[in-house]
């Protein structure tokens, strides 16, 4: 790795000239930790909750706050690391190298990481009478979905609730699902298991998700970015190519005017060269006609 920071194998070497003026989308909501509260204390089920792999985020100050620039500014500076693994990202800031990798979000996060079960994302089928079964009829539904059923529940559902509340969790805080979107039918599975889904390495789950966006938000842009430089180059492109025709046609167009003119002069020779032999030709003719009036004198 190059010691000055000026020469450092940047992941995007025309990151300076990206624009800040850029949307960082999230999908998490700004109350929602104070909406889940709200429901899960209505129902005596806040302690359970607090229990569980989420609890530390019931104390988040709201609403909450993303923000997308300072986002977006670390991700353009990304750097390239000899041997770094496909699951992280270096940035360089100032003369530092910074990771982010499993160990950071988890430290960040308090979520238990491991290893992901196989298949765990292929598990769909429910038992009947279970939650899938008794609210939604089988279909899976979306988070704004899932939120107004809860919300809606009597107290005498806590257990629903609560996992419900898990699911509108995963999919909205930590926006692994858009709200308009059916929830993955496997998070259904899973939270009929209180203990299975406390157990779950959440951490790792919501990391494969988190860095597959950052990931892709930064490709998005370069490839637009570099759109928008192949059309700008092509615009230049035809720009000189219309330049080097104008400069063309106009040395055709004054050498045209060149020939006219010498076309001119030599016609504009010619006719002085007969008028001079007009000239010569009466004046020979003058000589003639004097010799021949002293010749007709002498004789006289």
């Amino acid at each position: 790795m190059p010691k000055n920071p000026n020469d450092r194998l940047w992941r995007f070497p025309d990151h300076k000239e990206w624009i800040v003026n850029v949307r960082v989308n999230s999908q998490s909501k700004k109350y929602l930790i104070r909406d889940i509260k709200e429901v899960l204390t209505s129902c005596g089920m806040l302690l359970r909750f607090r229990e569980g792999p989420f609890g530390q985020y019931l104390d988040l100050p709201q609403p909450l706050k993303i923000h997308g620039k300072l986002i977006h500014n670390l991700l353009k500076r990304e750097i390239i690391i000899p041997g770094q693994r496909d699951d992280e990202i270096w940035l360089g800031l100032g003369r530092s190298k910074v990771r982010f990798g499993k160990e950071e979000f988890c430290l960040c996060s308090g979520l238990k990481m491991g290893m992901l079960p196989q298949g765990f994302n292929e598990k769909k089928d429910v038992e009947k009478g279970l939650l899938l079964k008794r609210y939604f009829k089988e279909k899976r539904p979306n988070a704004e979905l899932v939120y107004a059923t809860m919300k809606n529940l009597t107290s005498e559902k806590g257990e629903d609730i609560l996992k419900m509340s898990y699911i509108f969790m995963v999919s909205q805080f930590f926006g692994t699902d858009d709200g308009q979107k059916a929830i993955h039918g496997w998070m259904f599975a899973l939270v009929e298991d209180e203990e299975a889904f406390k157990k779950f390495p959440w951490g790792s789950y919501i990391y494969s998700i988190t860095l597959f966006w950052l990931k892709r938000l930064t490709e998005k842009h370069l490839s637009t970015l570099r759109g928008k430089k192949e059309e700008k180059k092509e615009e230049e492109g035809e720009e000189e190519e219309k330049k080097k025709k104008a400069i063309v046609k106009g040395k055709r167009e004054n050498k045209g005017k060149d020939g006219e003119e010498e076309d001119e002069e030599e016609e504009n020779e010619e006719e002085e060269d007969q008028e001079e032999n007009k000239e010569l030709e009466g004046q020979q003719r003058d000589e003639n006609k004097e010799e021949g009036h002293s010749e007709k004198f002498r004789w006289m």
